[in-house]
């Protein structure tokens, strides 16, 4: 995270979070790695929904 929030800065960016409801509801997360970000779009959605919406979007079968 500190490498990936060095880059950010030099590149004047913000580091985008990819935690959903469920893993933050169950506490699944590392401390300063994937639960270290400045935005979250995912947060809102269960990990059921951000699997539907990858397939919405047409995202590669072997990630599901």
């Amino acid at each position: 995270m500190t490498t990936l929030y060095s880059i950010a800065q030099t590149k004047n960016y913000l580091v985008a979070g990819t935690d959903n409801l469920s893993e933050m509801v169950m506490g699944n997360f590392t401390k300063w790695g994937d639960g270290a970000y400045d935005f979250n779009p995912l947060g809102d959605l269960t990990m059921h929904e951000v699997l539907g919406f990858g397939r919405a979007l047409g995202a590669p079968s072997h990630l599901f």
